[in-house]
């Protein structure tokens, strides 16, 4: 007979811990267990615990082409030569021409 990876109690201290505090506390259980995080992952998911964490969501607003669109109404000239920059950049460029054009 094969030897199991993981005792009945183990499998318990596991579940209940991790039903406790969530991913959050599979480092803490991984060390008190002496078995790899991806080992607790693979054994949660199996018994269908595991919840895979949500990457955080962008920033609101419009999306660097909606803002590229803008800016070449804006300005009247193609700016697929901004692309590379950062969204962020984009966006000061354009509030700060809008305001520019509304005064």
């Amino acid at each position: 007979m094969k030897h199991p990876n993981y005792t009945d109690i183990e499998t318990t201290y596991l579940y209940d811990e991790y039903k406790k505090s969530g991913n959050a506390a599979l480092e803490d259980i991984s060390k008190k267990l002496n078995k790899p995080v991806k080992s607790l992952i693979s054994k949660l998911a199996h018994a269908g615990l595991y919840h895979k964490q949500e990457p955080e969501l962008k920033t609101a607003g419009p999306g660097k082409k909606q803002l590229l669109l803008d800016l070449e109404k804006l300005l009247g000239f193609d700016t697929t030569g901004f692309l590379p920059a950062k969204k962020e950049v984009l966006l000061k460029l354009y509030e700060t021409l809008n305001n520019e054009k509304a005064a």
